[in-house]
């Protein structure tokens, strides 16, 4: 399954919403700093899906706010 998702970094409050165009609103409390916030990005998304780290990878967006993810189950 590929999925977009749109992140939020610096958040209070770590939540997922998804949009009715389908795009996941990820809010995740880490800065965005030397790819902090792409692994606590990783985990969310892993406990989200409650799939493994491995079935997870990151296609596109590694600098971006707006990110496309392949999710295998």
């Amino acid at each position: 399954m590929i999925i977009k998702v749109k992140v939020h970094p610096n958040s209070k409050e770590r939540k997922i919403q998804k949009n009715d165009d389908g795009v996941f609103q990820v809010y995740i409390n880490q800065r965005p700093i030397k790819g902090e916030a792409n692994k606590e990005l990783l985990i969310f998304l892993t406990e989200y899906f409650e799939v493994k780290a491995n079935q997870i990878f990151l296609i596109s967006g590694k600098k971006s706010k707006e990110k496309v993810f392949e999710v295998l189950r």
